[in-house]
């Protein structure tokens, strides 16, 4: 009997060690725990109350001292405990001072302890206020994926909105702990649900299809469930898209025009140049004024052309045309064709030629009439030509 006694004894003994080991660690503050720590950066303004209540909760409940500011931890008897109470109590008050507003800080009263100064600041702060409650579901209706918004986005804004709104609206909960249906659960579900629909009907008209998908299915999928195959199917319609657009630009780098030297046509008839003397073009256009492009190549670039009333003026004396023409013929021998023909027969070029008379020839000096007329008959052959073939761009008249 005095063993079995003695053991109970020693499981009493152990018993209260380790409740005092329990004690001990909620009473404990660590060497980087001071009365300057920030715990939270969210500051406490006064309409974000429910924002700053839990992130303050989170921060208590990691350092194991939430319960003093609920109030679960009584204040110790013994003068060794209650010098240990007091100092966790300084420094939650402390703490919670630090993530009030300056301007809100100044208006409290002095508290001994935190759960005081906690009851207080949710008494004083923490009202439902029915207006917001109504903009916040104003703002969940209207919340719906812009043109070009990437999922990531969209789904923040609306789980901001969202998680604001939960603050607002408490949620029915079964206290009598005698319930067999679990009513919390299905609570919890149906608000669940809820944000599912308002996320996947928010989503743009691209996603319809995975949208019809997730709400076929039964049950539903959660919301993270629902999140990442959205996710997956952006990502698919993104690749798709580059594909699709490097093709684009494969294709039109193929089908694209060689446009270097080309030029639209456009009817130029009624333009003339004063400074060549030709038709289709005027001096601002002139190639002989501003200079010729690469693709004029090796055709006639010099001299002057004939002017509209079919007078032949100075051409140079290298055997080439100026203008725009294409090709080359034998220029120096219809320039003397039509000084001869000037001299003869008084300017009209358009009329034939008759063989030279000696006075005639007498007035080009170093020629005889013998000359003279392989000129003219090589004139003719080059007139031929040009009746087969039809003049070249530097003719102006098109009737010979």
């Amino acid at each position: 009997m005095g063993e079995n006694s003695g053991d109970g004894g020693k499981k009493v003994d152990d018993n209260n060690s380790n409740s005092e080991k329990k004690v001990d660690l909620v009473f404990f503050l660590g060497s980087n725990d001071n009365p300057g720590n920030v715990i939270t950066p969210i500051q406490l303004r006064g309409l974000n109350y429910d924002e700053w209540s839990r992130a303050i909760r989170t921060s208590l409940q990691a350092k194991r001292k939430y319960g003093f500011v609920e109030g679960k931890i009584p204040k110790p008897t013994t003068p060794e405990k209650l010098e240990d109470w007091k100092a966790v109590q300084s420094m939650l008050i402390a703490w919670l001072l630090n993530t009030i507003e300056p301007s809100l800080r100044s208006t409290l009263s002095y508290y001994d302890d935190a759960e005081s100064l906690w009851t207080h600041l949710k008494q004083r702060f923490c009202v439902v206020n029915g207006a917001r409650i109504c903009q916040l579901k104003a703002s969940l209706g209207e919340c719906k994926q812009g043109k070009g918004e990437e999922v990531s986005a969209y789904f923040g804004r609306l789980s901001r909105i969202w998680d604001e709104l939960v603050t607002y609206v408490k949620k029915p909960t079964c206290k009598c702990e005698g319930c067999i249906c679990d009513i919390n659960k299905q609570v919890t579900d149906l608000s669940a649900e809820d944000y599912l629909h308002h996320f996947l009907m928010g989503l743009d008209g691209a996603y319809a299809i995975i949208r019809s998908n997730l709400l076929s299915q039964d049950p539903l999928p959660n919301i993270d469930q629902a999140y990442q195959r959205v996710i997956q199917d952006e990502r698919l319609r993104q690749g798709e898209y580059s594909i699709q657009q490097n093709r684009d630009n494969v294709m039109a780098f193929k089908v694209a025009p060689d446009t270097r030297g080309k030029s639209k046509l456009v009817d130029n008839s009624d333009k003339f140049c004063t400074h060549c003397n030709r038709e289709g073009h005027d001096e601002r256009t002139c190639f002989q004024i501003h200079g010729f492009p690469e693709w004029w190549g090796d055709r006639p670039r010099g001299g002057r052309g004939s002017g509209r009333g079919g007078a032949t003026t100075g051409r140079d004396t290298t055997g080439r045309s100026g203008g725009r023409g294409r090709g080359t013929y034998n220029a120096p021998a219809r320039a003397n064709k039509a000084t001869t023909s000037s001299r003869s027969i008084g300017g009209n070029s358009g009329q034939s030629h008759a063989p030279p008379h000696s006075s005639e020839a007498a007035g080009i000096s170093g020629i005889t009439p013998a000359q003279w007329q392989q000129i003219l008959d090589a004139l003719n052959i080059s007139k031929t030509k040009d009746r087969l073939h039809g003049p070249d761009d530097e003719d102006v008249d098109w009737s010979r």
